[in-house]
């Protein structure tokens, strides 16, 4: 069971303003800020550093923010599609609602966050290191999870499809909710994987087992 996840803490009251505003200074360093319906597709920032501020029905297409340090936000019906996110370090988030189809997680750190219906379909965590991360009814079609750290991991009612987890150990991880067709993994790191019983006959049956009717 995963540990309880600490949820983003922000103030009362957050100053309205724009990603155009903080795009403008040679550092950006965005604290305290609400930010909604706007559109910054192909934003490039190193080490952008958010925190406390909530990001709403913003659009961040394509966008290079690696090594982002993101701590205490909320990303709510956001469109975050392809924005690489390599090598961040992401603490206290939360994605409710968004699209990160072909996001880029990979080398990044992320401890309490949460997905909560979101598309992340075709995402990469290659070599990222996930603790205390919870993915809530949402959809990781073809995500990888390639060399992952995983420790107090939750996927509740997900879409977990085509997913990979080569060279990833599945101990503790409990996919029981979870509804997919076939995932990539060994059967060398399934040890201590938790699933229902109809997932158990074709685990099963990958060991060469033979179930009689």
């Amino acid at each position: 069971m995963a540990a309880k996840i600490k949820k983003p803490v922000l103030p009362v009251e957050l100053q309205l303003t724009t990603l155009t505003d903080y795009m403008a200074e040679e550092e950006p360093f965005i604290l305290n800020a609400q930010i909604k319906s706007e559109e910054q597709a192909g934003l490039q920032v190193d080490k952008l550093i958010v925190s406390k501020s909530r990001f709403e029905h913003v659009i961040l297409v394509n966008a290079m923010l690696e090594r982002a340090d993101l701590t205490d936000v909320v990303f709510e019906n956001c469109d975050l599609s392809n924005v690489s996110f390599n090598e961040a370090v992401i603490h206290r988030v939360s994605f409710k609602g968004c699209k990160l189809t072909g996001a880029d997680f990979s080398k990044a750190h992320l401890g309490n966050v949460t997905f909560e219906n979101c598309l992340v379909n075709l995402s990469d965590f290659v070599e990222a290191r996930l603790k205390t991360v919870a993915f809530r009814k949402s959809s990781l079609v073809s995500a990888n999870f390639s060399d992952c750290l995983l420790k107090s991991i939750e996927l509740i009612e997900c879409e977990i499809d085509d997913i990979q987890f080569a060279q990833t150990e599945l101990k503790g991880l409990d996919i029981s909710t979870c509804t997919y067709n076939r995932l990539h993994t060994a059967l060398t790191q399934i040890d201590g994987l938790i699933v229902s019983k109809e997932q158990a006959i074709g685990f099963a049956k990958l060991l060469g087992v033979q179930i009689k009717e």
